[in-house]
């Protein structure tokens, strides 16, 4: 009786997610029929309910369907496979019904074999760096390092949490703390396939060069990362691969290539409904017809960057992207007060989400303050981005980035 009370609720909560709720009147009758009947009533009326709810594409229904077979089995370990199935689906796309998703599987997945245990828990964490919450993100990561050492053979799990600690040290702007787990998943990597791992971290020290200015070595592993992204099954994987490099090129002034890199995966993430590359491709894109002074497509792009990012996180890694970009054009323009206005909220979400070193955002915040004649303020975050710059440091990384691109 309560397990299929349970399975009707999860349904309304499942509808839910998707815009949609189940009819009262269908779950006030099932109270009143028998335990056998019950449960046939359930997954008739998961079946009837498909094609209004799940018919945005084959992939989703197949989940769904692996759901309804688990449930009417009572098998726990098909049940905890399809909930993360289903998590892994929302990955990209909504946060919420991840964790969703994933706590569900964990209240059925066993913790004495890996799987889906470690991926429904790095699936789980990944949300909180979704949302922007970096600190949490941290301290899950940790606990999965944790817990993937009571397995063995789980490489490839340990090699993409290594990968995730390192990108959220480099969002807190800790590029110190992202080398040291960096240089972990590489010594896992060493003699392995394993190329949805290699071309995450692969794009991700990209990254880091990108950010510290080296962009030739970040060039390089960019193009590694799209070359490994061909022979990988996450299409996850292929367009972040290829959104980055699409952004590399355009720092490296390659406009051309980059737009031949950015078209298919903007295309690509708007097919599959994933906001988060849509506006990243966006982004990167902005990037190029700034310097190339096409403002109609700046202006049709930053309409459709708008929309997308109301379907995100508001400290999320591509909002507060996004935003950079946009801050930087709006200061080209002479927009000094809507740039302004922009980088003041960067600012007040650098507890969580470091999106620009303190000391770049200062300096930009000193030079819209310059553009408005506030000369006082200007000279306040001059001397901010002086003062928050700290050179030592910044050679010790670039040291540890030279050993590590020789590695």
């Amino acid at each position: 009786m309560c397990r299929v009370i349970y399975i009707c609720a999860d349904i309304m909560m499942n509808c839910y997610l998707c815009g949609e709720w189940v009819s009262k009147t269908v779950y006030i009758y099932l109270k009143s029929i028998s335990y056998n009947m019950k449960t046939l009533f359930v997954l008739l009326g998961m079946f009837v309910i498909y094609p209004c709810l799940y018919a945005q594409d084959a992939e989703l229904q197949a989940c769904r369907e692996e759901l309804v077979r688990g449930m009417s089995q009572k098998n726990r370990d098909s049940i905890a496979a399809a909930y993360c199935h289903l998590g892994e689906y929302y990955a990209y796309r909504q946060a919420d019904s991840t964790r969703y998703y994933c706590d569900k599987g964990l209240e059925y997945a066993r913790k004495d074999v890996p799987e889906p245990y470690l991926t429904l828990l790095i699936n789980r964490v990944e949300t909180y760096s979704a949302l922007g919450d970096m600190e949490s993100a941290i301290d899950g990561y940790l606990k999965v390092l944790d817990e993937a050492e009571r397995f063995t053979g789980v490489e490839d799990q340990v090699i993409t949490t290594l990968t995730s600690l390192g990108v959220n040290y480099c969002r807190k702007d800790m590029p110190d703390s992202a080398l040291i787990y960096y240089n972990r998943a590489l010594e896992k990597l060493e003699g392995r396939k394993s190329y949805d791992e290699r071309v995450h971290l692969l794009t991700n020290m990209a990254v880091l060069y990108a950010n510290t200015s080296r962009l030739k070595e970040a060039e390089n592993y960019v193009r590694a990362a799209v070359e490994e992204s061909k022979k990988c099954d996450d299409m996850d994987m292929v367009l972040y691969a290829a959104s980055t490099a699409g952004g590399i090129m355009t720092l490296q002034k390659k406009y051309d290539e980059a737009a031949q890199m950015l078209y298919p995966a903007l295309a690509m993430a708007r097919e599959q409904k994933k906001p988060k590359f849509v506006l990243k491709s966006i982004t990167y894109l902005l990037n190029a017809y700034f310097r190339m002074n096409n403002n109609d497509s700046i202006n049709h792009y930053i309409r459709e960057a708008e929309k997308m990012m109301a379907e995100l996180p508001e400290s999320s890694g591509e909002v507060l992207g996004y935003k950079e970009t946009l801050f930087k054009i709006l200061n080209k323009m002479g927009r000094y007060r809507e740039s302004l206005s922009i980088q003041q909220q960067m600012l007040r979400a650098m507890d969580v989400n470091a999106q620009t070193p303190i000391d770049k955002l200062y300096l930009e915040m000193a030079r819209n303050y310059h553009g408005l004649k506030d000369y006082p303020h200007a000279a306040d975050y001059y001397e901010k981005a002086y003062w928050t710059s700290d050179s030592l440091h910044q050679t010790e990384v670039d040291a540890e980035l030279s050993e590590l691109s020789m590695k």
